[in-house]
């Protein structure tokens, strides 16, 4: 059994792989630093910005029966108030839809 000699092949014209990977990135972090990005400018708040829709609400809820009074917006719901505000933690937002239960809230013998 003979073997064949190695040889080595003959060189490729034009780029290798690696040269080409290379100098390919070689351009793609050179990019920003020729270009000027990433320099974030301030911005400075407006004076006048106008708020749409109502603010906060005082509301007062009755809670094992005490009186709790808050201060929220329209948009917070009984769950988020009470983990959010209140710091009761027995209901859990679990699905974010009100679909699997276990954000359930016992209102007057109720679940809500």
């Amino acid at each position: 059994m003979s073997r064949s000699p190695v040889t080595k092949s003959r060189p490729r014209e034009g780029f290798s792989r690696r040269d080409f990977l290379t100098r390919g990135a070689s351009i793609a972090l050179s990019t920003p630093l020729v270009a000027g990005a990433g320099v974030a400018e301030p911005v400075s708040p407006a004076a006048d910005v106008q708020i749409l829709g109502p603010g906060k609400v005082p509301i007062t809820l009755r809670i094992n029966g005490t009186r709790q009074n808050l201060s929220v917006e329209p948009r917070v719901t009984l769950l988020d108030a009470l983990r959010n505000y209140l710091d009761y933690t027995g209901a859990k937002k679990v699905c974010d839809r009100a679909t699997c239960g276990s954000c359930t809230v016992i209102l007057g013998g109720k679940m809500v």
